[in-house]
């Protein structure tokens, strides 16, 4: 038995460009990344069919401040969060030409960004009063 919860849900990322890549990682190309390779390799995959960037409002700065350390935001709504295990999922690349060297002279994400990984199973549906219809 697994203790992975199935069904719907969503896979959240909240993020920041790590401290130590302030040199060489700049907001214009981390967003450029994100928005012209990774959301369209995940959302090329089987299991997710759309993907939203978001960022907080009050952002002063791409490495998070002391109200929000993250100020990024990207999440993908999923019908069976049981693909976030699947080996396609696994297979998404986090390595981009578009990314700069980071600190182990690679070019991966990991090595640029602070990154906050959640999967989120649906747990209900409130419909509001007076709505027609069952909320699915």
């Amino acid at each position: 038995m697994t203790d992975h919860i199935t069904g719907p849900g969503i896979f959240f990322v909240r993020s920041r460009i790590a401290h130590s890549a302030k040199d060489n990682f700049d907001e214009p190309t981390f967003l450029h990344w994100y928005d012209d390779d990774h959301i369209p390799e995940v959302i090329a995959s089987s299991g997710v069919n759309s993907g939203f960037r978001y960022l907080d409002v009050n952002k002063t700065s791409p490495f998070g401040n002391e109200t929000n350390g993250k100020p990024f935001l990207a999440f993908y709504p999923m019908v069976d969060t049981a693909f976030t295990i699947s080996k396609e999922f696994t297979s998404i690349s986090v390595k981009s030409d578009i990314l700069p060297s980071g600190m182990a002279g690679g070019k991966e994400i990991w090595d640029l960004a602070d990154l906050d990984v959640s999967v989120l199973g649906l747990g209900g549906v409130t419909d509001r009063v007076g709505n027609a219809g069952s909320g699915e």
